[in-house]
């Protein structure tokens, strides 16, 4: 989903169905799991302002799993460092 919306925000949807076989391959199922989902929670209640739903999950995923997320939304850079170790891109 999120890769669709970005092709979307940078005007080439179309290229969804061409690229999306070889980033597909790369995606690991991470279910959302009741660590997952309190994780998200417990994110959620330490901002001052709203994350979407969707980002909290990506967020708390990364999280619990002990990964870096490594994105290019700057909201995410609210979160404490204590929740989340992130890279943002440029």
């Amino acid at each position: 989903m999120e890769f669709w919306a970005r092709l979307k925000a940078l005007g080439a949807a179309d290229h969804f169905d061409r690229d999306w076989p070889e980033i597909g391959a790369m995606v690991t199922e991470l279910p959302v799991t009741a660590k997952v989902a309190a994780r998200a929670l417990e994110i959620r209640r330490s901002l001052a302002t709203r994350i979407p739903t969707v980002d909290l999950f990506i967020a708390a995923t990364a999280s619990v799993s002990g990964l870096p997320l490594v994105h290019r939304d700057s909201h995410f850079q609210s979160i404490s460092s204590k929740l989340l170790h992130q890279q943002p891109l440029g």
